[in-house]
């Protein structure tokens, strides 16, 4: 759950609807909500502030978060796809 929310890729409401069909505590959930969607909140709300001044410290550190918090996901994602190992398509 902390994933899920931390990585702004996933749609909230998918996540809610997919974790309250699985046997997730709603402790697990809860904490892994409030834990993981502090900083995505953080960084939306910068940019938000920021918006009258996009060249700001604030905004482009917000952004930067943002972006940042994006490529772990992506990052994130990639590792845990699996591998080819050295496989080519004709299974050589």
């Amino acid at each position: 759950m902390l994933f899920v929310r931390l990585v702004p890729l996933f749609p909230f409401n998918i996540v809610n609807y997919a974790a309250g069909l699985t046997g997730l505590r709603l402790r697990t959930f809860a904490l892994g909500t409030l834990v993981g969607a502090t900083p995505g909140t953080a960084a939306y709300v910068g940019l938000g502030a920021g918006l009258d001044a996009p060249g700001s410290r604030g905004f482009l550190a917000s952004a930067a978060l943002l972006g940042g918090l994006v490529l772990a996901g992506v990052i994130a994602l990639r590792l845990a796809s699996p591998r080819d190992h050295g496989q080519d398509d004709e299974g050589g």
